[in-house]
């Protein structure tokens, strides 16, 4: 737009009091860096904060899996002891399963 109109960036250095329009150009596009560096802060910083709570989420579901696993195992566990049990008692009184036997 300057390219077409030169007259703006000249009566712009004049109200700001820069020498050439080039620097005025300059400045321009220093301060619009400037201004896209400090919306990626702010971006990263809430991405950070994001982060933080999802990994914190995370851990606490990978807690609640992990006492379902336990629950789960501690089930097992119980049944298998009491399937050992059964088949103890079984043993001294002299029953037989009927899944242990075979018909020809």
């Amino acid at each position: 737009m300057l390219a077409i109109f030169p007259e703006i960036s000249y009566e712009l250095c004049r109200i700001f009091g820069i020498m050439s329009p080039s620097n005025l150009v300059f400045l321009v596009i220093i301060f619009l860096l400037v201004e896209k560096i400090f919306t990626l802060s702010i971006i990263v910083s809430q991405l950070e904060d994001k982060i933080g709570v999802l990994s914190a989420e995370v851990a606490l579901r990978s807690k609640a899996e992990n006492k379902k696993i336990d629950k789960v195992d501690e089930k097992e566990t119980l049944l298998e002891r009491e399937e050992v049990e059964k088949q103890e008692i079984e043993a001294e009184i002299g029953i037989e399963r009927e899944d242990d036997q075979w018909f020809p």
